[in-house]
Parts: C-alpha cells; sequence; structure tokens
C-alpha cells in the first residue's frame, strides 16, 4: 500500500524541534503541532487559548436556548426563525455544496440515517415507502437563507438540520486562527479525518500530510511531493473519508447515505481524499464527492477541486486524481461569507 506522507502528527515520526499539544473536545480528540518548538510555558498558553477558542466556536454553533439549531428544529413552523452568523455561513457554504454536487451534500438528512438506525436489528432494511415518506423531508431547497438578517426559515415544516458534517471543521478552524492571531505561521492541526497546515517545520521540512495512495510500486512523482509542500507553504486542509483495508460487507456497513434517493451510496468508490485551502470546503467536498461515486472525477473537475479518489473493481483498486491535485489549480470563484467571517 502506498503512502504519500506529508502530514500526520507523529504518525510518521515525531520532530524534536517541534512542539505539540493535544486535548479532547466534543468526545473527539485533536492535536496541534507547531514550529519552531516554543517553550513549555508558550505551549501550554497556546493549549488553553486553543481551548478558549474551541469554547468560543461550540457558543456560536449552539447559539442562544431561543436561538438554537435544536430550537429550529423542534419547531414545525414556516416562520422565520432568527439564527446565529455562524451558522448562516455554514448553512450558505452548505447550500453552495448542496447544488454543485447535484444535492449530494445535505445537511438535512439525519431523518435518513435514523430511518435505517431505527429498528436496532443489523442489516435492517427500511420499505421503499417509509423511504419516500422521509425524503419528503429531506433536501436543503426546503430551507430559506435570509443572510441581511441572519434568519432562516422552513419551507417544509419537517425539516431538521444537522450541522455536524461541519462541526469539526469549523472547530479545527478556530484553532487555527487563533494561533494566526498569535503570529504562529507553521502549524499542523488535526480534527478526526481533517488536517489543517500551514507553512513548515524546522529546516524547511514540510509537514506529513498522508494520503493512501494505493499504489505500492508507484509512489508519488517528485514534482507531486513539491508541488503539496508548496500547498502548505501558503496553508492546506486535507479531508479524508473511506478505509478499504478493513471494509469486509461494504455494502451493508457503509456509513454514508445518498440524500436523492434515501439509500447507503454506491461501494465503487471506496476513498476519497480533498486538498482545500478551507477545512470546512474539505470536509463538505469530501462526503458530497463520495456520495457522488462514479460522477465524482467529472465534478471535481468542473469545480476544480484538489482530489484523489480510490474505487474498487472486484479484488482490484485503482485511483484518479484530479487536475487541480496535479497542478495546484485553485478551486472554483465561491461566494464570499458574511463580513468578518474567517471561515468562507
Amino acid at each position: 500500500m502506498g503512502w504519500l506522507c506529508l502530514a500526520l502528527l507523529p504518525a510518521c515520526r515525531q520532530d524534536r524541534d517541534a512542539s505539540y499539544f493535544e486535548g479532547t473536545a466534543r468526545g473527539s480528540v485533536y492535536r496541534v503541532s507547531l514550529s519552531p518548538r516554543v517553550s513549555d510555558g508558550d505551549a501550554e498558553r497556546l493549549k488553553k487559548g486553543s481551548e478558549q477558542a474551541l469554547s468560543e466556536a461550540d457558543s456560536a454553533l449552539s447559539g442562544s436556548d431561543a436561538a438554537s439549531m435544536d430550537a429550529f428544529n423542534r419547531s414545525k413552523t414556516t416562520d422565520w426563525f432568527e439564527i446565529s452568523p455562524e451558522i448562516i455561513a455554514l448553512l450558505n457554504l452548505g447550500r453552495q455544496v448542496y447544488e454543485r454536487s447535484k444535492g449530494c451534500f445535505d445537511l438535512s438528512i439525519a431523518p435518513i440515517t435514523e430511518l435505517w438506525a431505527d429498528s436496532g436489528r443489523e442489516h435492517y432494511e427500511p420499505s421503499q415507502e417509509d423511504i419516500d415518506r422521509t425524503l419528503a423531508q429531506v433536501g436543503m431547497f426546503r430551507l430559506d437563507i435570509d443572510t441581511r438578517n441572519n434568519r432562516i426559515r422552513k419551507l417544509t415544516p419537517e425539516l431538521r438540520l444537522d450541522l455536524s458534517p461541519l462541526a469539526p471543521a469549523y472547530r479545527l478552524s478556530s484553532i487555527a486562527a487563533f494561533l494566526e492571531r498569535e503570529g504562529i505561521r507553521n502549524y499542523w492541526i488535526k480534527w478526526g479525518n481533517v488536517i489543517q497546515v500551514k507553512g513548515e517545520r524546522a529546516k524547511g521540512k514540510a509537514w506529513r500530510m498522508a494520503i493512501d495512495a494505493n499504489k505500492p510500486t508507484k509512489p508519488f512523482p517528485l514534482s507531486e511531493v513539491e508541488l503539496l509542500k508548496q500547498r502548505e507553504l501558503a496553508g492546506v486542509s486535507l479531508a479524508t473519508f473511506g478505509d478499504y483495508h478493513r471494509f469486509s460487507r461494504p455494502d451493508l456497513d457503509h456509513p454514508v447515505f445518498n440524500p436523492k434517493t434515501g439509500r447507503p451510496v454506491s461501494i465503487g468508490l471506496r476513498y476519497v481524499a480533498v486538498l482545500e485551502d478551507n477545512p470546512l470546503w474539505a470536509a463538505a467536498w469530501n462526503s458530497a464527492l463520495l456520495c457522488l461515486g462514479d460522477e465524482a472525477p467529472k465534478v471535481a473537475e468542473k469545480e476544480n477541486l484538489g482530489v484523489l479518489l480510490v474505487y474498487q473493481e472486484g479484488f482490484d483498486f485503482h485511483q484518479y486524481r484530479s487536475k487541480a491535485f496535479l497542478t495546484g489549480a485553485k478551486p472554483a470563484l465561491r461566494q464570499p461569507g458574511p463580513p468578518d467571517n474567517h471561515l468562507l
């Protein structure tokens, strides 16, 4: 199995010239590496500052009791509902990827995943009637967003939204923003399947980013390694999904559902890696491309996304690397987020 090892904390080898710290939030472990090495006191101060940034990010995501996503989801009206600017920004991003991915990234898909898990029975498959009834509650087109006035409303009273696909990347980016404010220009941050890096390690070495290339006899060309290093200097995020080494029954165990059909996605696309300037876009497109399956390369090229995809055909695997992945081209122009929003 081939790996392009350009960023995985001490996964590849711990660097004595860098500082490390980690913490736990929302049941997940995050890890941070800084270069050059700072004093133990500064490392502790930066860790506490990162924790404060995470707390503020969670507060922004949660909102007040009366203006939270939980309150919105519980409501059964089509009235306007005030929400935080941060949530508006995430919903606008989700809407853009939803539209550009042919509906494959959908923040309203929770009822479908719950339907498949409701019975508690192994390998349970709901009836088509139940799926169709549930799909009537799903779709970002059922949401109206008023960005100017920070409010949203349902076009279907049963609509519910779930920001969890973007929340880890949002929290990760809050740590990056804090480090930037502290003057840190060389860092590596990992939360779940999302990594954000900027700058370089000591002595001009690249950070290490683990991308499963599935080419044991054909490693990445040196030109691609150098290209990824240059992207790291400016700042780049990586989101990955899939582990075809351990999938025994992917048709039954696959955790991703197609919001358009209400069923698990096709098993052909087994691994997705997305390189993006922003971790939120990387996380959103990572989920969308996995759902798109065989259409993923076409959409990736249209959107100028830097992606590596691994497909399975029988017992064989083959990979696809987009032009943007090979050339470092920037993604398609996007609509701006709200003023002063560092995420979009």
